[in-house]
């Protein structure tokens, strides 16, 4: 769950996976068991002979409190007898980031261990009463043990020992999450590299391994780039590895899909590869018996610098496997991940998907993996969201020690999954795909474009596919959507930390769309970014957007930012609502309003003590939501998982107590985007933070009740920090 050392290691070892594929090859990947339950009303999702191990348990689709039981060696009490709410992410050890509900499913990576068998089930789905049955998906990977293996059992009870273990996975996991510096040291190579040439920039001879590399690759003169250029360099310059003199690459990948950076350069961090501001890291050990040699392409139109870090040491081990990553793009078909022959075992992949349709229904495609030539998959998947541990179509942004949902925006989204604990292997072939499903619409097959980088360990130095040339065929395709989605885009950058891509992704919306009248809010928001970060910026930055230089929206809003910098005790506080909304701060009406792509404003004057946010919505058309948020000179809370809301107040309930009777917390049911589909826009501001550390939430049923929603969020000045559920909702701390 840690250790990337033993990843080389090809000695076999026998994982499958378990899921509720539709066994008729049909779209319902749900509500398919193993068989009944012990009592009446359970369904079995695993039953298996040991000795073996549980590695990823994963599944969505049920009401909150849905009981779960997991029984071990036989016994006829539950070794496990829980709800999933409280199993995945509130007792130990399964909490998070190793169990938790996130991007709107259930994932854990507790190993849970059987000597004789493991039978696990749940209570059969729920039917509610205004939207008939519930669909129940699950994916579970077992691994199997030779039949002499001794093994330590799921405790019913963990020592202090075994608690202090898995609290140090959860460290690790969370330390390297948060990480994303990239360091050089005076052993790095500086290479130049001619416009449209390769070059060698870093090699060693004789039998070794590498612990990983850093890389960076830059304009030898930035000037000289537009934004536009420098985002394109990501794709025009290869990374290509090869092994023991051999005259063909292992690795072929455009640099950033290498680094899980498909479209733009993104910071992030994870067990596997760090993305920093200032490069790359990957921290997968390569192994090598006589050589290995880096080389990149750069097939832009200007010089451009590699900077390569490695450090070789003494191999070690002999039945290890050279590290290959392989590049595919399509945009019709299947989507293949990898095809390879040989021994070896397949580790994960990247993939970047850009739907040209209007919908989410590109993420409907299974994936399915052949092993050694068989004529059926060994492994069957639910959904493309579900393979990389989201749910739904995924709520937002989320990032994991082992995998990752980012970049979302109708209809986009980056995501990735490593199987370190769960790897597939196979001794003479091995192929990987991803369905393309006929779109919901018309019956035609969906239009988007795939592409993916898959990361194999084999045993000897294969061949990989060659990246495509001329460069315009492996360049992201921009989605129809960029220039209608780009608040969304830039609300997802903050909820991904990533403030610095945003400023980035602001200039180069300036040079596509020189002449758009929303360029002036852009501009003020990207102020706001560079002050937020603490980057210089002149005093009278503001002036020329408060004379109204940029336009009126930019001079209304930037009035109202001078304004709220003036004194610490002032506020701006911000409604996003499709429906007709009422806020209330302290029972006084401060915003009323009904649009689902408009952030409503206003500036207030708090003082330290108790606040009560209540809202008034009135149900309107399909898909209702509330959203609210309030900035302060020491932080932002809003809402998310622990907003209140009821169809019954009490006649004080803008300010009075909340009787849980009556008022129900939104939990885990909190909603993608917002907005999301078909709410596909967002009218541009420059107020950042709010709608990015807030989230939309609804009240339980509100599309069957229509009517009027009340919902509440209390706090206490001042506010300091943003809020708590940032981390459950995106696994990063603020």
């Amino acid at each position: 769950l840690i250790e990337v050392d033993h990843l080389p290691d090809l000695t076999p070892r026998t994982i499958d996976m378990v899921a509720s594929f539709d066994p008729t090859g049909g779209n319902n990947d749900f509500n398919q068991f193993a068989g009944a339950g012990t009592d009446p009303g359970w369904v079995t999702l695993l039953n298996r002979e040991g000795p073996g191990c549980i590695r990823r348990l994963w599944m969505t689709g049920s009401d909150p409190g849905h009981p779960i039981r997991i029984y071990i060696d036989g016994e006829k009490r539950p070794r496990i007898d829980t709800t999933l709410d409280e199993l995945f992410g509130s007792s130990d050890p399964w909490l998070h980031p190793l169990a938790q509900y996130a991007n709107l499913c259930y994932v854990s990576y507790v190993p849970i261990s059987y000597q004789k068998s493991i039978r696990i089930e749940i209570k059969g789905p729920n039917t509610h009463p205004f939207w008939g049955p519930r669909r129940l998906f699950h994916q579970i990977s077992v691994e199997t043990f030779p039949k002499d293996a001794v093994v330590e059992s799921y405790p019913r009870t963990f020592s202090q020992e075994q608690l202090d273990i898995a609290a140090s996975i959860r460290k690790a996991w969370t330390d390297a999450i948060e990480s994303r510096t990239v360091t050089f040291t005076e052993r790095a190579t500086n290479t130049l590299i001619a416009a449209g040439g390769k070059a060698t920039c870093w090699q060693s001879d004789g039998p070794g391994q590498l612990s990983g590399f850093s890389i960076r690759v830059v304009p030898e003169e930035s000037a000289d780039w537009s934004m536009i250029d420098q985002e394109y360099l990501l794709q025009d310059a290869v990374l290509r590895v090869y092994y023991d003199g051999s005259s063909y690459p292992s690795i072929e990948t455009p640099l950033g899909d290498f680094f899980a950076n498909a479209w733009r350069k993104r910071t992030y961090g994870g067990l596997w590869f760090t993305s920093g501001d200032q490069g790359y890291r990957s921290h997968l050990p390569m192994t090598y018996a006589s050589g290995i040699r880096f080389e990149i392409e750069n097939g832009s139109d200007r010089p451009i610098t590699v900077t390569l870090e490695a450090e070789p040491s003494p191999r070690t081990g002999q039945d290890q496997g050279y590290l290959h990553a392989e590049f595919r793009r399509s945009e019709s078909g299947p989507h293949l991940i990898t095809s390879c022959t040989g021994a070896g075992k397949y580790l994960g992949c990247f993939l970047g998907i850009t739907g040209l349709d209007d919908s989410w229904w590109i993420l409907e495609g299974d994936e399915s993996m052949w092993i050694d030539g068989a004529s059926q998959p060994a492994w069957r998947g639910t959904g493309l969201e579900d393979y990389f541990n989201g749910g739904w179509y995924y709520r937002g942004a989320y990032f994991g020690a082992l995998y990752a949902s980012f970049d979302r925006a109708p209809f986009r989204i980056a995501q990735y999954r490593h199987h370190q604990p769960d790897p597939v292997y196979f001794t003479s072939a091995f192929h990987m795909q991803f369905e393309r499903m006929l779109s919901e619409q018309n019956r035609q097959p969906v239009r988007g474009v795939f592409r993916s980088v898959a990361y194999t360990y084999l045993k000897q130095p294969s061949r990989v596919a060659e990246v495509p040339s001329p460069r315009d065929n492996r360049r992201a395709i921009e989605s129809p959507n960029h220039r209608k989605t780009f608040m969304l885009q830039l609300i997802e950058l903050e909820r991904m930390n990533d403030e610095g891509a945003a400023i980035r992704a602001i200039e180069e919306y300036l040079e596509r769309y020189p002449d758009a009248e929303e360029n002036g809010v852009y501009r003020l928001r990207m102020l706001e970014y560079r002050r937020h970060l603490q980057q210089p910026y002149p005093p009278d930055a503001y002036e020329p957007f408060i004379r109204g230089e940029f336009g009126e929206a930019a001079r209304q809003q930037a009035t109202l930012l001078d304004w709220f910098y003036a004194q610490t005790n002032r506020a701006i506080v911000g409604m996003n609502v499709n429906g007709e909304g009422r806020l209330f701060l302290n029972g006084r009406g401060i915003l009323q309003g009904d649009h689902p792509y408009n952030l409503f404003v206003a500036g207030v004057e708090l003082s330290p003590g108790p606040q009560t946010l209540a809202a008034q919505v009135e149900f309107r058309r399909s898909e209702p939501w509330f959203q609210a948020g309030v900035r302060t000179h020491g932080g932002v809370v809003g809402t998310g998982p622990e907003t209140l809301s009821t169809r019954t107040p009490s006649q004080d309930w803008r300010t009075g107590p909340t009787d849980p009777a009556i008022w129900l917390a939104t939990g885990r049911d909190v909603l993608r985007g917002v907005p999301d589909a078909p709410y596909l826009g967002g009218i541009p501001n420059a107020m950042i933070l709010i709608q990015s550390k807030s989230y939309g939430v609804r009240m339980l049923d509100w599309g069957y009740h229509r009517g009027a929603a009340y919902f509440r969020n209390d706090f206490t000045m001042p506010v300091q920090g943003l809020p708590t559920h940032s981390e459950c909702m995106t696994g990063l701390r603020d």
